[in-house]
Parts: C-alpha cells; sequence; structure tokens
C-alpha cells in the first residue's frame, strides 16, 4: 500500500463531512471566479438550508462550472436536491426563463475527500472585527471578539556612525584644541 494510504478509488472510510455537487451555481460567474462568487454560492446554500453554520467550505475547478459544496454532518442533504430554476428563487429575476441549477449527492466513493484531487478550496474565513454603524439597530461584537489593540510602532534602530564616514576636523579645530591642551 502507497504511504498515506490508498489512493483511489473506491474510498471506503467514512467521510467527515457531507458534501452537494451544484451544476451552475445561481449568483456566480462560469468562469474567472472570485471570493464573491464564493460568498454568493455560500449564502445562497445557507438560505436553502435555513442554517448560517451548514457551508464549512465550498470548492472549485477551473475548468469545470459545477462546485462542491462541504457541509457539516448534521445538515439533511436530502430536501434540497434537484433542480433549483432562477425565476422560482430569485424576486425579480428577469434573465433566461430556463436557467436552472441542480444539486446532487457528492459521489464520495468515487471521488474521494475533495481537497485530495487538486481542486480549489475556499473555506469561510473568519470575520474581521466591526463597529456596528447604526447602535439602535445593531448590538456591537461580543467582549471576546474586541479588536486588540494595535500595538505602537517599533522604531527603526539608528545605525551607530561608521568612523569612517565621521566629518574630519579643519585646521582651526586642530589648532584650537592644541593651544587649549598646551595652555595658551
Amino acid at each position: 500500500m502507497a504511504k498515506g494510504g490508498k489512493k483511489g478509488p473506491p474510498y471506503t472510510e467514512e467521510p467527515e463531512y457531507k458534501y452537494i455537487v451544484i451544476t451552475r451555481p445561481y449568483g456566480m460567474k462560469p468562469t474567472n471566479r472570485d471570493k464573491g462568487d464564493i460568498d454568493r454560492v455560500a449564502s445562497w446554500v445557507c438560505l436553502m438550508f435555513n442554517d448560517v453554520s451548514a457551508v464549512e467550505a465550498v470548492w472549485t475547478m477551473n475548468t469545470r462550472d459545477e462546485v462542491i459544496v462541504q457541509l457539516g454532518l448534521h445538515i439533511d442533504i436530502e430536501p434540497i436536491l434537484g433542480a433549483h430554476k432562477w425565476h422560482k428563487i430569485a424576486n425579480n429575476y428577469n434573465g433566461n426563463p430556463e436557467a436552472v441549477s441542480c444539486v446532487f449527492q457528492y459521489n464520495y466513493r468515487m471521488s474521494g475527500e475533495p481537497g485530495m484531487h487538486g481542486v480549489f478550496s475556499k473555506p469561510y474565513p473568519r470575520p474581521s472585527y466591526a463597529k456596528p454603524r447604526l447602535s439602535n439597530l445593531a448590538l456591537p461584537l461580543p467582549a471576546n471578539r474586541h479588536r486588540t489593540p494595535t500595538p505602537e510602532p517599533v522604531s527603526e534602530p539608528v545605525p551607530a556612525a561608521n568612523p569612517a564616514e565621521e566629518p574630519t576636523a579643519n585646521a582651526a579645530e586642530v589648532k584650537s584644541e592644541a593651544t587649549e591642551q598646551s595652555g595658551n
């Protein structure tokens, strides 16, 4: 057996997560995808499950329009499997009435862990510190999420002068010092 365990199908170990495959995901460009595309798909999937903690990661492949979404084991995926017609899921959608995203269960047994096959992972990053703009509408972040103070800038140490670069005394200074030393 190769180092690190079995490398190909069938993958018989139990996955640590649940996964779904979404073809032509709503809100995602087919090429040149960016963080905004990933965030929109993650938000859409959380909306489908009515659970903001449903999505663990979104996996994309540059050469394909499908994405793989990593979900927690507690998520029941069956209710969202099937075709999602864009004109039915989006208010005021005016695009192609035939546009559809399809959601399927990922074939873990044949494909294994998505991250092991050179696909790109975009786990959702931890949110940064923020202050609410509307204090009467939103509460501040909990105390354990308060911003840590920015450390004072450390000044650069000044290098010692190079003796070869020190200014040389002029003749008047040398004569003055010699006179002071001789007492005249």
